[in-house]
């Protein structure tokens, strides 16, 4: 599975468009096959990947999940599963097509890095 993560520094740029999510119990963000309604960065915690119940992947902070398929109204080819204590970043359309009429050099190259193919 094809993941995109992001650093540090990506990160910071990030942080005064997006709402902060701490999730208080582990909780399924998305099914195999959804077409997700928000996308994700994972900031702080555990989120699992998986295919046909099994377990395929754990990420690492600055992971990118759904967003991809959020902006092209396509299925996640996976299931995610966040657990208790887990911090991430809520990325949705709206913000999405905000930040692309933002001149900022630094943070265009970061969205483009999150809805490429």
């Amino acid at each position: 599975m094809k993941t995109i993560t992001l650093e540090e520094h990506e990160l910071g740029f990030l942080k005064e468009h997006f709402q902060e999510q701490v999730y208080n119990t582990s909780t399924e963000l998305f099914y195999e096959g959804h077409i997700p309604h928000v996308g994700y960065v994972l900031l702080d915690g555990n989120v699992i990947l998986g295919k046909r119940k099994k377990i395929k992947d754990e990420l690492v902070p600055g992971t990118v999940l759904g967003v991809r398929e959020l902006v092209n109204n396509i299925p996640v080819p996976y299931f995610a599963r966040i657990y208790s204590g887990s911090k991430v970043y809520i990325v949705d359309r709206s913000s999405i097509k905000g930040l692309h009429q933002i001149e900022c050099p630094n943070l265009s190259g970061i969205i483009n890095k999150i809805i490429a193919p």
